[in-house]
């Protein structure tokens, strides 16, 4: 294994003098070559000057094979570390299709390029800078005083980091991920907001401009769907099948955030509220490209329903959850319906049923009691 300079002489009447720099690869028994761009040796420049470019020649020469041994020893090469890191954060982010998801990764950007004006190579990156960056982003103030991120968006935005510098360390540019020894902002439990039957109710017979909104809702209210998933299910990934003399509706789709494959058996209510089939490749309802337009127009529902809740369309995942525990269904089972990768995730709902329960066990009335 080697990499060698050499010099070709260029032809042609303005190249009499002109001499091109190319690098000889010996890999694996295999020879290669590649010429330097813009790299011009003039014989009838100084020496001073023709030594000048002969080294810049050697200095890539070097980092070439730098860079070959650390492939065949399966090494972060010396050119990766030296890469951009606000770049490569750049590039990955390109690669991601759901539009909500860009707007994420686009946002943790421009904070990066803010607290990294200059940019930052991945062999200067580390633990110190980065809990420097978060630092920075949870300081970040309105012009009212108040916090700008919520806890759950700066959690998001350093998530992005971590995944982008995962991505680094897979495809060999960076030995390890510095931001696994960043101390993590804790996640604060947050209340969990649900419709009850009779209020699910009150929406569906509440006369709306937008029927494809409403019944898109209600039906991850019944299926725990959510709003990135609802909105790009097509009638392909909806199968019947024949179970004893009855027909049973299942969906299989990979979900949008965890790219985890979901069988789910639909309730007839949610059958229903899909309305009449149509051709494989159509989406089942016919939404607004973006889930912000969709939360505009279900709080102008929930309005109009006269539920005084604050209800985004991630209520009806939370709905189908709290529904699931109050019916009974074995928290395992609530887990693989919702798809989740942890248990804990699915064990809040299980809380929440328990306040509900204790407020409604305090809630009934009293009477005084004689003496035992």
């Amino acid at each position: 294994m080697s990499v060698i300079l050499r010099t070709k002489k260029l032809h042609g009447k303005n190249h009499k003098s002109m001499y091109a720099l190319y690098l000889d690869f010996y890999e694996s028994g295999n020879r290669r070559i590649e010429t330097i761009p813009n790299l011009r040796l003039d014989k009838n420049d100084s020496k001073e000057n023709q030594n000048k470019i002969l080294e810049k020649g050697r200095q890539i020469a070097r980092l070439r094979e730098i860079a070959l041994f650390d492939k065949e020893q399966g090494m972060p090469s010396l050119i990766n570390q030296k890469m951009n890191f606000i770049d490569y954060f750049s590039h990955v982010m390109n690669g991601k299709e759901e539009i909500k998801t860009k707007e994420t990764w686009n946002n943790t950007l421009n904070y990066l390029k803010t607290y990294f004006r200059k940019g930052i190579s991945f062999d200067k990156l580390n633990e110190e800078h980065l809990t420097g960056f978060l630092s920075y982003i949870q300081n970040l103030k309105k012009e009212d005083g108040t916090k700008k991120l919520k806890n759950g968006t700066l959690i998001t935005y350093f998530n992005k980091i971590t995944t982008a510098l995962n991505q680094a360390v897979k495809e060999k540019k960076i030995y390890r991920n510095p931001a696994n020894n960043v101390q993590k902002i804790k996640k604060l439990e947050t209340k969990k907001v649900f419709l009850s039957i009779e209020e699910l109710q009150k929406i569906e017979n509440t006369e709306f401009y937008n029927d494809e909104v409403k019944r898109a809702f209600l039906f991850s209210c019944w299926t725990g769907l959510r709003v990135s998933d609802v909105m790009k299910l097509k009638w392909g990934s909806i199968e019947e099948k024949k179970r004893k003399e009855k027909t049973i509706t299942q969906v299989h789709i990979p979900q949008q955030k965890t790219s985890k494959f979901l069988y789910l058996t639909l309730n007839p209510v949610a059958v229903k509220l899909m309305g009449n089939k149509k051709n494989k490749s159509e989406t089942v309802f016919k939404l607004p490209k973006h889930s912000r337009s969709i939360n505009k127009a279900l709080e102008k529902l929930i309005k109009k329903a006269g539920i005084e809740k604050k209800v985004t369309f991630h209520c009806g995942r939370h709905t189908n959850a709290t529904q699931l525990v109050s019916a009974g269904v074995p928290i395992p089972a609530i887990q693989n319906m919702l798809g989740h990768r942890d248990i804990k995730s699915t064990m809040v709902y299980a809380k929440v049923v328990d306040e509900v329960m204790e407020k409604a066990a305090y809630s009934l009335p009293s009477i005084k009691l004689r003496k035992r």
